[in-house]
């Protein structure tokens, strides 16, 4: 079942409203950027689909298709909403049009791709939001060399454990999905993790200590991307003049974060 960002804010919203009905404080973590930035911005008043926005956009992404510049302009687009993962297929896959409208989709299921793209950008020049909430945003960060320690270790730990990563990429085989044809198959190591077993099955179940070696290294470099990609789209926030996140170096001792 796709999972959009539209569903997200809904359902996102409803827990919040719940938490404060109840006189508590909510505390969101994580950092899929598209969800983050549909969270706190709303939908930015994206109409609903009709038959002819759907007809318009097809038209729109057809003619995309070579134009010199303009699918890296969709692309980047895309990657300016905060969908930092279906960017890489698609800079790969320059005329894979099912797979452009899929992320559009997931970004916009209204199909209003341009609308919510003028809103967004409108507010890039420092224009403040308004807001519905008072949010407190705080980014916790590491130095690179560091961050990167943490992310190929955690990387080694997914494949480790028995109900991880690879289990889960196993299941999603089961149920017939392929990679890189879903949201959840287009996942950070996820494709990776589904193109490795499917190696294995065909040979039986097995695979060489130097292929699992270039499986974990495949696994470990796309993920240190999507957190480069992810710190430059936080860093963006600090160049704006209306300042969302709060930078505190996570590298700190707890009690010099709690004091940041």
């Amino acid at each position: 079942e796709e999972y959009s960002a539209s569903r997200f804010l809904e359902d996102a919203r409803a827990a919040t409203d719940r938490v404060l009905d109840r006189g508590r404080v909510p505390i969101i973590v994580g950092g899929t950027c598209t969800y983050l930035r549909w969270f706190m911005n709303g939908n930015a008043g994206a109409p609903k689909a009709t038959s002819e926005v759907g007809a318009t956009i097809d038209g729109d992404i057809r003619r995309l298709i070579g134009r010199p510049g303009s699918w890296e302009t969709a692309v980047h687009r895309l990657a300016q909403a905060g969908d930092l993962t279906t960017t890489n297929s698609l800079a790969r896959n320059p005329t894979n049009a099912n797979m452009l409208r899929r992320a559009i989709e997931v970004v916009t299921p209204w199909g209003a791709f341009h609308n919510l793209y003028t809103c967004m950008l409108n507010h890039m020049d420092g224009s403040e939001w308004d807001y519905d909430y008072d949010f407190q945003c705080y980014f916790l960060y590491q130095h690179r060399a560091e961050l990167y320690h943490w992310i190929d270790l955690r990387c080694e730990q997914m494949l480790a454990d028995p109900r991880g990563l690879l289990q889960e990429a196993s299941w999603l085989l089961d149920l017939g999905l392929m990679p890189d044809s879903s949201s959840a198959s287009r996942g950070i190591g996820y494709q990776e993790a589904m193109e490795f077993l499917m190696e294995c099955r065909k040979a039986g179940g097995m695979a060489t200590e130097k292929r699992v070696l270039e499986f974990l290294s495949a696994f470990q470099h796309v993920s240190r991307s999507l957190v480069k990609k992810q710190l430059t789209w936080f860093r963006s926030d600090q160049h704006s003049d209306v300042k969302q996140f709060h930078w505190i170096d996570a590298s700190q001792s707890t009690e010099k974060i709690l004091e940041a």
